[in-house]
């Protein structure tokens, strides 16, 4: 896999180590290019992690060997990225709201993270049919930014499980080696709306879905 990021670096490649559980606690990454800033490849080796492994990059010990350095090919870390991978935070459903004009509508999605708000939008036909892809279109546009996620939607469906509606979305996640999907799913209550924006958080990550 390559990740490429802004200021002429990429990540040629990632070697993830886990325990005997499974889960991922290293990850060592190959950088060409120039030096990156350390935030930099933490966020795309947990946006990696993530959309590979479900993983939100927490409690990873990220280490950065430099492929273009003078010691090349010996590996060079550099103690700017040694370190532990930023911690994802609690992020809940914090509301919506509708803005109509004619026949198109704008839907805004508050997710809170801590004490933040993040917004996110999506505009498109004012119709009852329109409105659960709009209202996941723009939950994806704040869960995106705070995950470090860069998916489309492919689908928002609607299921009978027994005695109970659910709500299922689907996200497509292009990689190296092709497409990956994402499926996250919430039980429809009273407010459908909040279960589509539930099921989408689910998708991205399943620990976000509370």
């Amino acid at each position: 896999m390559a990740i490429e990021g802004a200021g002429g670096w990429r990540i040629e490649s990632m070697r993830v180590t886990t325990d005997g559980d499974g889960h991922v606690v290293a990850v060592r990454a190959q950088v060409s290019g120039d030096v990156p800033p350390s935030r930099e490849v933490l966020r795309a080796v947990q946006a990696a992690l993530l959309a590979q492994h479900g993983h939100p990059g927490d409690g990873v010990d990220v280490e950065v060997e430099h492929l273009d350095g003078p010691d090349a090919p010996q590996a060079e870390v550099s103690p700017l990225v040694h370190e532990a991978a930023r911690p994802a935070r609690a992020v809940r459903f914090g509301g919506l709201s509708v803005h109509r004009s004619g026949d198109q509508a704008r839907v805004a999605v508050d997710l809170l993270v801590d004490d933040e708000v993040v917004t996110g939008e999506a505009e498109g036909r004012a119709t009852t049919a329109a409105r659960p892809r709009l209202v996941a279109e723009a939950a994806l546009a704040a869960a995106a930014d705070i995950a470090g996620v860069d998916a489309l939607l492919e689908s928002v469906t609607w299921h009978v499980l027994g005695r109970h509606d659910v709500v299922v979305v689907v996200l497509r996640v292009e990689e190296a080696v092709g497409a990956r999907l994402l499926c996250g799913s919430a039980l429809v209550d009273d407010d459908e709306e909040r279960a589509v924006a539930l099921a989408l958080l689910s998708a991205v990550d399943r620990r976000l879905s509370g």
